[in-house]
Formats: C-alpha cells, sequence, structure tokens
C-alpha cells in the first residue's frame, strides 16, 4: 500500500472510530433524558407548585439525584434510572387537575358551612332589628342619642339587607352557594351598620 493510500485509510478509520464511539457515548442519552424530565416540569407550570406542591417537591428531588449521578459521571445509572422519573414528572399535570378538583370541593364545603352559619344569624339579627326600630317608631320621645335621621338610615340598612338575604335564598335554592354566601355576606355588613346605628352591640 501507498503512503498515501495508508494514510487515507488510517484517517478513515479514524474518524470511523470517531463517529462509533459518539454514538455509543453514554454521556449523550443521560443529558438527553436529564433535560426531558426538567422540560416535563417546565411544561407543568406554577400551578404545580399550588395544587400539586408534594409531587412536584418529589420529582424535584429525583432531577436533582440524576444530576449528582451525572455529575459523577454515572451516565449508564442516568439512563436506566430516567424513566420512571418522566413519567413521575409527566404526572404532574393530572396531578395539578386532582389538586385543583380538591380545592373546589373543599371552598364548596367551607362555603357549606359559613350558608349554614348565616342561615341561622341573618334571620334571627333581621327579626330583632324590625322590631327594634318598630319600638322606636312608636316611641312618644325619641331615645337617647337616636335622631329621625339616624332612624333612616338604619331602616334603610336594614331594608338593604333584608334584599340582599332574600336574593342569597335564591341562589341557594339554585345551588349557587357562592352567591348565596356573598349575597348573606352583605346582609350580615348592613345589619352589622344599622345595629352600629342604633347603638346596639355587636350580635
Amino acid at each position: 500500500m501507498k503512503p498515501t493510500t495508508r494514510a487515507v485509510a488510517s484517517f478513515a478509520l479514524a474518524v470511523l472510530v470517531g463517529v462509533t464511539a459518539g454514538c455509543v457515548n453514554p454521556r449523550v442519552p443521560a443529558q438527553r433524558a436529564i433535560s426531558n424530565v426538567a422540560d416535563a416540569i417546565a411544561a407543568a407550570g406554577p400551578e404545580a407548585a399550588l395544587y400539586a406542591p408534594a409531587q412536584l417537591r418529589a420529582v424535584a428531588g429525583h432531577l436533582a439525584e440524576l444530576r449528582t449521578r451525572f455529575d459523577q459521571h454515572d451516565f449508564e445509572g442516568v439512563t436506566t434510572s430516567a424513566p420512571p422519573v418522566l413519567a413521575e414528572a409527566q404526572g404532574l399535570v393530572a396531578a395539578i387537575a386532582n389538586g385543583r378538583a380538591h380545592a373546589r370541593t373543599a371552598g364548596r364545603i367551607a362555603l357549606r358551612g359559613e350558608w349554614t352559619r348565616l342561615a341561622t344569624t341573618v334571620p334571627a339579627d333581621l327579626a330583632g332589628l324590625r322590631s327594634r326600630l318598630g319600638d322606636l317608631g312608636r316611641a312618644h320621645r325619641p331615645a337617647a342619642g337616636i335622631t329621625r335621621a339616624t332612624l333612616a338610615g338604619a331602616t334603610l340598612a336594614v331594608d338593604d339587607a333584608e334584599a340582599q338575604w332574600n336574593a342569597a335564598n335564591l341562589a341557594e335554592r339554585d345551588d349557587d352557594i357562592t352567591a348565596a354566601v356573598t349575597r348573606a355576606r352583605l346582609a350580615e355588613e348592613r345589619l352589622a351598620a344599622a345595629r352600629a346605628a342604633l347603638g346596639q352591640p355587636a350580635g
């Protein structure tokens, strides 16, 4: 073989060896595996921290372990361990949906509890203030600190509270618990304003 031919052959062999080595270099699939896990976590978005914090912490910890093994040049270990971590990261989307549904359910339970309280206190306060306003209106002499303007303002507040309470009951019958509680809270606030105007202690 001529020297030139021998050199070309040697160069071709070196290129082939280099390409082959690049194809089987365990560093490349290990790096790709880590990137896939990181991308899956990023795709879940910021809601993961709100609705799936435990799952997010777990998968982030496993990703950190993969990176540590990569830094220790345990590339095959990274490649072998990465698939279940990737599945865990991809599962964050479902975990977020479950967490969001749980939060809605918990919110409705809390609103139902508040409605139960308001359904007891608001009607009682309405009746008590209506009675008090009637007594003041029939009195021959105004009570100390109660002017006609004060009485008129308290009456308007109670009327508004009653309107809000009626709207709250309609919403509750329509199973719109959010609107029902919102209206009932407004009724409660108006009744508190009427009590304050009449100099009555908070109920």
